[in-house]
C-alpha cells in the first residue's frame, strides 16, 4: 500500500477566519462544514515525525517505515536524533 505523506498546513489569520465561519455556519452545506473542520484541526496539530497508517499495528507502521526508506522519503519525512 503506498504511503501517503502528510502535509504541513499553515493558515493565514484571514483563512482561519473563513475557515471557522464555514465550519460554523448554519448555511454551510454540511459536506463542506466538515471539510473546514478537518483543515482547522489538522492545522492546529503539528507533529514533524509522524507516519500514519491505514490500519494500527506494528506490522503496519514497519510497511509503512520500509515503504519510506525504499522510496527514499525517509531523508525527507523523518529528522534524526541525536
Amino acid at each position: 500500500m503506498p504511503l501517503v505523506a502528510a502535509r504541513l498546513i499553515l493558515l493565514t489569520a484571514s483563512q482561519r477566519h473563513r475557515l471557522k465561519k464555514m465550519a460554523y455556519g448554519h448555511k454551510t452545506p454540511y459536506q463542506a462544514r466538515i471539510r473546514a473542520h478537518i483543515v482547522l484541526h489538522a492545522a492546529r496539530f503539528t507533529c514533524p515525525d509522524l507516519v500514519v497508517t491505514h490500519r494500527p499495528g506494528v506490522r503496519e507502521m514497519f510497511a509503512a517505515v520500509r515503504d519510506m526508506v525504499s522510496n527514499g522519503d525517509h531523508e525527507i519525512s523523518l529528522r534524526r536524533v541525536e
